[in-house]
């Protein structure tokens, strides 16, 4: 998808991996990174210096202009590059894969177990990638502890999952808090954690303003095509110290755990420090002036408004 390959970019241009580094995809990819998409790559890349750290090819980058896209995963078009073909441009050595069809030249192994205790499958990589995999498999512990056995210490986890939206596409979706815990349990840095659509970041989840904090009312109002299908994308770096993957309590309800031998298990996981409120990303704090109360309800109305008449111009089409 396009975002992806966005984000994959920032995360060069801040340089968060080491020079020539190593990536495996969890679940094969097809290329579909649009035109317009990169073009904003290239310039990204070039803008931030990334070739300084990268041993980027802007020519093979460019010529990827030339090629089509493949608009659906499965399309037949022997013009649309391979995720391989971007990813050596990016400068990543070795570029792996793994899934259980086999496509791309990928290990063929299945993400619903264990890779280490399955397949003695012990290789690491820089960059770990689920650009929408995991929402199909139904070992949901097995497959985020898989991540964390791929990754390096010090290494990147780059999750792009369903968050809203995407009826019947497969068997979850994904909250913010998912990886807000995940990532206090296993003492990840959560570099990233946005609200994008297919082509576009639609807002970064770490910053507290209005909108979040009062995510509940704004949700339907933020999303930009008629099916609501959004993303939740997480970029996590992993300690440099190796440690055994821990499966997350929620952290709001560390708290309420009784049984003694539950508490064992989970009372000295970390919990993420940012409060969330009942209807939003973050508890509100005082509304200030009748001024500012009422600025907030009018830019929801304003919202309410716009989208009323979206949705009528689009029925009118």
């Amino acid at each position: 998808m396009s975002i992806a390959g966005k984000l994959v970019s920032e995360i060069l241009v801040r340089n968060w991996l080491p020079s020539s580094p190593s990536v495996i995809d969890m679940g094969n990819q097809t290329y579909a990174v649009d035109h317009t998409t990169l073009r904003d790559v290239i310039s990204t890349l070039r803008s931030g210096k990334a070739h300084e750290r990268y041993s980027i090819s802007y020519s093979a980058l460019e010529s990827f202009l030339q090629k089509s896209w493949a608009k659906t995963p499965n399309a037949p078009n022997q013009n649309v590059p391979l995720t391989t073909d971007l990813y050596r441009a990016l400068g990543f050595s070795p570029i792996d894969a793994i899934d259980i069809n086999g496509k791309f030249g990928s290990f063929v192994m299945d993400l619903n177990e264990n890779l280490l205790t399955t397949y003695n499958f012990s290789t690491q990589y820089d960059l770990v990638t689920n650009m929408g995999v995991s929402e199909h498999l139904f070992d949901q512990a097995v497959f985020f502890e898989n991540a964390h056995q791929l990754t390096k210490p010090g290494g990147i986890m780059f999750f792009i999952l369903p968050f809203t939206g995407f009826i019947n596409h497969g068997f979850f979706n994904y909250q913010p808090r998912f990886f807000e815990d995940l990532a206090a349990a296993n003492e990840y840095t959560l570099h990233q954690l946005l609200f994008v659509d297919e082509y576009q970041n639609l807002m970064d989840l770490k910053t507290p303003n209005e909108i979040n904090t009062h995510f509940y009312y704004f949700l339907e109002l933020l999303t930009v095509n008629r099916y609501s299908n959004t993303f939740v994308a997480a970029v996590c770096q992993k300690s440099m110290v190796e440690k055994s993957f821990q499966a997350p309590c929620q952290g709001k309800y560390l708290e309420d755990i009784v049984a003694a031998d539950v508490a064992k298990t989970y009372q000295e996981q970390p919990r993420y420090q940012t409060i969330t409120s009942t209807k939003g990303l973050f508890v509100p704090g005082p509304t200030g002036s009748a001024f500012n109360r009422l600025r907030i309800a009018t830019k929801r109305k304003i919202l309410v408004a716009l989208r009323i008449l979206s949705r009528f111009v689009l029925k009118s089409l």
